[in-house]
């Protein structure tokens, strides 16, 4: 959620700067979904990044969809903003009757792009990506939450290899228990199986997207394929799926960091990392971080 460019690469600018509040608006940086992202300024100067819902999506007299999930993600991302691996969280509220998220500026560009480019600065800082976000997930679970979004483009990466996590807009409340969520929203390529058939799940199904997203980061693919989406789908559902070993399709990957992803890739929750505090220490060992 901090400043970067769209998945194509491209750039909005205004013509000149769109007052918004105490804010000053210079550049359209993302787009999609029911937000946008602004580069802002206040009067001093200091730069910010300004997320809004679109105004297309303001409710009337009760509150929209849209704004009710909007304002879940801030006031998680609230609770839980304080750790240097997760954006930081300033402020949030309305102006001109929009609801806005203000959060720190962050210079990068999300996993989902340096994916798509292939970009030297994953082969770069690989450990330090990895183990990372490996410890802002552990952060989040560990302040009572679980994300339910964790992807490539909701992972920021500066150029020195920093990363934040971002986008908070499904997270829920980690329960004692695996719970049924009443929505099945995510990005199906990254949910569990548990959480792509509605069955009740808990944090593990934030150990399953991590292993996910490992995975495209060390082979450049997902680890389901198939010509059509359903196809797609059902083997990630299909128990008796075997997913290729990472190592197949890149041999200089460790043996031991392979063994980490395909963990967190069990199709049952019951396998995989009890905690991502464990899942933590074994890439730091794997890694030799």
């Amino acid at each position: 959620m901090a400043v970067a460019s769209n998945g194509n690469g491209k750039k909005w600018h205004a013509s000149a700067p769109e007052p918004f509040g105490p804010f000053y608006l210079h550049e359209l940086i993302n787009k999609g979904g029911m937000s946008e992202i602004w580069t802002a300024t206040d009067e001093d100067g200091q730069h910010f990044a300004v997320r809004r819902i679109q105004s297309g999506l303001k409710g009337g007299f009760f509150k929209s969809s849209e704004e009710k999930t909007f304002e879940n993600g801030c006031k998680i991302l609230q609770a839980v903003h304080d750790h240097p691996y997760v954006i930081d969280y300033l402020d949030h509220g309305r102006i001109q009757k929009r609801p806005y998220l203000l959060m720190q500026y962050v210079e990068g560009a999300n996993l989902k792009q340096l994916i798509g480019r292939h970009d030297p600065v994953l082969s770069e800082f690989l450990g330090n990506i990895l183990i990372d976000t490996a410890e802002g997930l552990d952060h989040i679970h560990d302040q009572g939450y679980m994300h339910l979004d964790i992807k490539p483009e909701n992972v920021m990466v500066t150029p020195n290899g920093d990363i934040r996590i971002c986008d908070f807009d499904l997270a829920l409340p980690r329960p004692k228990k695996p719970i049924k969520r009443k929505t099945n929203a995510g990005t199906a390529a990254y949910m569990a199986p548990e959480q792509l058939m509605k069955q009740p799940l808990d944090h593990r199904a934030d150990i399953f997207s991590f292993g996910v997203m490992m995975y495209e980061i060390l082979t450049f693919r997902k680890p389901y394929d198939g010509d059509t989406v359903e196809e797609v789908l059902r083997r990630q559902m299909d128990p008796k799926y075997e997913i290729p070993p990472p190592r197949s399709f890149n041999d200089d990957i460790p043996i031991a960091l392979q063994n980490i992803v395909m963990k967190c890739l069990n199709h049952d929750a019951d396998t995989r990392y009890v905690v991502t505090t464990q899942l933590v220490k074994e890439l730091h060992k794997a890694l030799y971080i």
